[in-house]
């Protein structure tokens, strides 16, 4: 290993449900598991780049009961990707559903990356054991 390498990343889980949105809002992702480098704001749920690289990204929700969901990847307030998690299509699980998505993206430094929730039907359902989060890390440096 090289230890002129630097280290970014983080792990970060919602502690509790969000419930109905009637607009887009960022999710808060609060209980920190790791935070290498302190890039990752549990306050606001930013990622901020500390280098320009590229960076692996991944996001999981887990809908309540009967909800309908749209998680966005955002950089810089402008959409990257988004999963879309539907618990009234799927009665064999006891009305929840998951969705994850991971990603590769090109960042500057203090670019901004954070989830957003889409508004929505129901809730998203979270809890301690992380059962909806979001993780971030460098993969290698650019110049």
């Amino acid at each position: 290993l090289d230890p002129s390498y630097p280290n970014v990343a983080f792990d970060a889980v919602l502690s509790k449900n969000y419930v109905h949105g009637e607009q887009d809002f960022v999710l808060k992702f609060d209980q920190v598991l790791t935070n290498v480098g302190n890039a990752y704001n549990s306050a606001t749920g930013t990622f901020t780049a500390p280098l320009p690289g590229t960076y692996l990204f991944s996001w999981n929700i887990r809908s309540g009961y009967v909800s309908s969901i749209v998680a966005k990847l955002m950089v810089n307030g402008t959409p990257m990707q988004a999963t879309h998690t539907d618990s009234s299509l799927d009665k064999s699980n006891g009305f929840e559903a998951h969705s994850s998505k991971t990603a590769i993206i090109n960042l500057q430094q203090n670019d901004r990356v954070y989830i957003e929730n889409f508004p929505h039907r129901g809730q998203i359902h979270s809890d301690a054991n992380g059962h909806t989060g979001f993780v971030g890390t460098l993969l290698f440096q650019s110049e």
